[in-house]
């Protein structure tokens, strides 16, 4: 989950059980619950592996993320 906000709301990641399958919709509650709106965006792979940086450099590869990414593989090949 990424997470952006123009204030701080410390609260609304209070008693969010992380690294579970709850994460997404206990932060949702919690973000309801303290009156804040919030946009979903479409779901993306964690990048937290080389295969995973892979698929994004595939999926993005002319993206300025993909290019960065794309150098990085490089010097870790």
């Amino acid at each position: 989950m990424l997470a952006g906000s123009r204030c701080c709301c410390f609260a609304a990641f209070e008693e969010i059980r992380w690294s579970t399958e709850q994460v997404l919709e206990q932060t949702r509650q919690q973000l309801q619950s303290a009156g804040l709106s919030y946009q979903q965006l479409a779901t993306w792979e964690d990048i937290d592996d080389i295969g995973a940086m892979r698929r994004f450099v595939l999926r993005s590869p002319d993206g300025r993320c993909g290019r960065y990414a794309k150098r990085c593989l490089r010097t870790l090949n």
